[in-house]
């Protein structure tokens, strides 16, 4: 992690989209933090409480 950078966790099961979103803000400069699932982004944001978190609606385990 940069320092400074604040964190953005994007949950979005389309990787296409998940890679195409996660490239943009890199390179706005954040650091971001991907996961295909709702589970996994509970996961995640007990583990580092991301800044922004950008929620595809519809997840394959749960309702974003």
């Amino acid at each position: 992690m940069s320092a400074g950078a604040q964190t953005v966790l994007v949950v979005e099961d389309e990787a296409s989209i998940a890679s195409f979103v996660s490239l943009y803000l890199k390179n706005a400069g954040y650091d971001v933090r991907a996961v295909p699932s709702g589970s996994a982004a509970l996961n995640q944001v007990a583990a580092e409480m991301p800044s922004l978190i950008i929620l595809d609606l519809n997840l394959p385990d749960m309702d974003g």
